[in-house]
This record gives C-alpha cells, structure tokens and sequence, in this order.
C-alpha cells in the first residue's frame, strides 16, 4: 500500500487501520473506530497519541492509523475484510535487479520482486475496495530481505501509462517467475506503455537522484556506488526504448562500464558526468524517436476490461464465521 508521509497535525481525525485491534478494561476498538490526534511523537514509527471516542488515549505508529477523510465514508477502504490476502490473486510475478540482468557478483543483493493482482470482481465491486498496491519484506538466505512490491491490476496499467519507470522495468524484465494467460496478455502488449513521456520520468528520477548525491558528497557522505550503477542503467534502457522502441532494461551493451561503477573503478565524477551525457542523448532522441508521443491508451483500455471481465470468474475467499 502507499504510504502517506505528510505528518498528522493535532486535532486530526484518524480512525483505526485494518488489523489493529485495542483493548482496554475489557472495551474493544476495532478498524474504524475513530479518533483524534492529540499529539505528535519523534520516533522511528512516527508516532502518535490519540484520544478515542470514548476518552481512552493511546500511543500508536502512523501505520496503523487513516486519515477520517470524510463523515459518511468513515474510510471504507481501509475497513475492507481482513481475511482477504490479496497476493493469493497475483497473476504476473518477476524478479527486478543486478541478478536479473546479468551484471551481479558475489556480493551483489538479493534482486526485488516486482507484480500485478487481479481481485475478484466481488471485492472490487464491493465497498470495501481492494489496496491498490502492496508491499511485503521476506526473508532471505543469509539474513537479507527480498522486497516485494504488487500493483493492483488498474494501479498498474495507469502507472505504466504514465511512464513509472518501476511499472515499465516490470514489464521488460527478462527474469520473469511465474505469469499466467493474463499475465502473458499484459507482456505482449507492453510495447502499448511506452511513449516519449519516459524523456520525463526516466531522465527526470535519475538526474535527481544524482543531484542528491551531488550534495550528499559535499556534506562529506559517499555516494553508494551499486545506486549509481542502476540509475545509469535506467537512463540506458530509456535510450534504448528511445532508438528502437523496445526497452532493454539490462543494458547488455554497457556491462563492463555498469560493473566498473559498481567496484568503484569508475569515479563519482566519471558516473555523474556520463549521466549528462546520457541526459543529453535523451533530448537529442526526442527528435527522431521510434516512440508516439503518447501510449497506446485503447489497448490499455482494452486490457483493462479483459482483466475486469476475468475477474467476475475468480470465486472471492469466504468471510469467517462470526463467533
């Protein structure tokens, strides 16, 4: 799910998030019940201390506290069954990383897991709409996390659309683990996402990120060098989707130089100053692109309603029994 970062002010109305449950001298506050925030902590958790309706105070994470948008809604969203799992509906999964594209080593880190689900159409027809994105850390040998990040089918084809370079690398992954008929559906059709919208998304995160490290090494702070690597990979792949209208999110070209920046063999200032020159090619591809200027929205659409349809065949888990 996407996190909302901005800060509760006192005197703001939350109520509880799904799966969190209080008791106190014996009352129970279930999701929903409502609240106001009386006070803002300085910890890790961003935490909170929040009156209840019925007087009752508690110190909790902004995590396991919404937003009371309004009145009548009371946030149904976030009210939505907690028996539901919505990753069992996943039906398009891959891997996202050094791995994943060939330009890993020894010490390189466990690469992401990157997907799509589709909800039943009871529960996305329902009040209680399904999250529209999730994400989830497991375990991994050697002590590391594998980060896990599923988009609701709809949130996915917007986002790509939109040209969200984390959709778009999805989608031209070669490390793909497990797909179905849909899922093959959405990956044939992929080159539909692209468009000269990613000169925007693509060039704009990385140089970015690369001003960040810009002023981070003026405060003294080394810039990690695995993060330089990827952020000139991802500037390659928009080039490549540029010139030939097929993204190659590995780069296999540039290996050599991708690896060297890694091992830190390339300098900072040898990174930074490649990034503009890619920046630059960026704008000079613009002018004579394979790429529309803007995606094949009616294929995306069509997806999108083939999806909906399958959706109204796939049985919704049952609720418990209350007790």
């Amino acid at each position: 799910m996407i996190r909302e970062v901005t800060r509760l002010l006192p005197g703001t109305q939350v109520v509880l998030h799904v799966g969190v449950h209080l008791t106190t001298n014996g009352a129970p506050r279930s999701p929903g019940f409502l609240g106001e925030v009386v006070q803002m902590l300085d910890d890790p958790d961003e935490s909170y201390v929040v009156r209840f309706s019925d007087g009752a105070t508690f110190t909790l994470a902004r995590r396991c506290l919404v937003v009371r948008r309004t009145l009548m809604t009371a946030e149904l969203d976030m009210l939505a069954p907690e028996h539901v799992t919505w990753t069992d509906y996943v039906f398009y999964r891959v891997r996202v990383g050094a791995r994943a594209y060939g330009i890993d080593d020894p010490d390189a880190e466990e690469d992401a897991v990157r997907g799509v689900y589709l909800p039943p159409a009871e529960l996305h027809w329902s009040l209680y709409k399904p999250q529209e994105q999730i994400e989830v850390q497991r375990p991994a040998p050697g002590g590391m996390q594998i980060e896990e990040v599923y988009w609701e089918v709809e949130k996915f084809v917007r986002l790509g659309l939109a040209a969200n370079p984390a959709v778009l690398e999805a989608l031209y992954s070669p490390a793909v683990i497990a797909t179905s008929d849909l899922g093959r559906d959405l990956r044939a059709m992929r080159d539909a996402f692209l468009s000269r919208q990613i000169i925007t998304t693509f060039t704009g995160y990385a140089m970015s990120q690369f001003r960040k490290m810009v002023r981070a090494r003026e405060r003294g702070e080394e810039p990690r060098t695995r993060h330089a690597m990827q952020l000139i990979r991802l500037m390659l792949s928009g080039i490549s989707a540029l010139r030939n209208g097929e993204m190659d999110v590995t780069a296999r070209d540039h290996h050599t130089e991708l690896l060297a920046i890694r091992a830190g063999r390339m300098s900072f200032d040898e990174t930074y100053a490649w990034a503009v020159a890619l920046q630059r090619q960026f704008e000079a591809g613009m002018l004579t692109s394979v790429l529309p200027d803007l995606p094949n929205y009616e294929a995306a659409n069509a997806f999108l309603i083939r999806a909906r349809a399958h959706g109204a065949t796939v049985a919704a888990p049952p609720a418990p029994e209350l007790r």
